[in-house]
């Protein structure tokens, strides 16, 4: 399925994503080779994150997810999206799944580093290498335990 298609209701059906396939304003969701990518798009901050919430939520639900947040398409976020990757670290690590982030703006690396969040989140550049890095240490979450 495109990125931009809207999933039928047999996708609803079998998707454990459900009716959160289809995109919203700051966030789409979709799986690629059973890994669940949220993207974040545009501004996230305190007016948008509980439609994001609800993204990340239904993909850190299952027992060892696995999930990529890709930041790239993000023009901004603030501290209350950063609370809201931190939830979704702390969601992964309690049902022993894995969390990458896709992020390669310079801007969004800095404000990682500035909170001290870098150390907790691996970043990869592309979608290809957060699965390529998560089959690669499936015994071993992506996320890092301490912060």
């Amino acid at each position: 399925m495109r990125d931009d298609a809207l999933p039928t209701a047999l996708d609803k059906a079998s998707s454990p994503l459900g009716a959160l396939l289809l995109p919203c304003q700051n966030a789409r969701t979709h799986v690629v080779d059973g890994f669940t990518v949220v993207e974040f798009h545009g501004d996230i901050d305190l007016a948008t994150v509980p439609e994001v919430r609800a993204h990340l939520d239904a993909a850190t639900l299952p027992l060892r997810p696995q999930v990529i947040v890709d930041l790239r398409p993000a023009l901004f976020f603030d501290c209350s999206a950063l609370s809201l990757m931190c939830r979704a670290r702390r969601r992964v690590l309690e049902r022993a799944g894995s969390l990458a982030l896709v992020c390669t703006r310079p801007w969004h690396l800095q404000v990682l580093e500035m909170a001290g969040l870098s150390a907790a989140f691996r970043t990869v550049a592309t979608v290809e290498d957060a699965r390529a890095d998560a089959l690669r240490n499936q015994e071993e979450p992506i996320v890092s335990r301490s912060v």
